[in-house]
């Protein structure tokens, strides 16, 4: 099945604000401290950023 670019911003957005609030809860709520609080936006950089330098990447060969 191949996702639409549609598909995947929504995807993207919704991990997005997924790993931000999850941050402001462990950080803000829950008193974490910043170097384990800021999990959640290292994993959400890692799975929102590789498809989206990967398709960058694959636009770049096209040309």
């Amino acid at each position: 099945m191949k996702f639409s670019k549609f598909d995947k911003e929504i995807y993207m957005g919704f991990l997005a604000i997924t790993g931000i609030f999850l941050y402001l809860v462990l950080r803000f709520l829950l008193g974490v401290p910043v170097g384990l609080s800021n999990w959640p936006l290292l994993i959400t950089l890692a799975l929102g950023g590789v498809p989206l330098v990967w398709d960058l990447l694959i636009k770049l060969s096209k040309r």
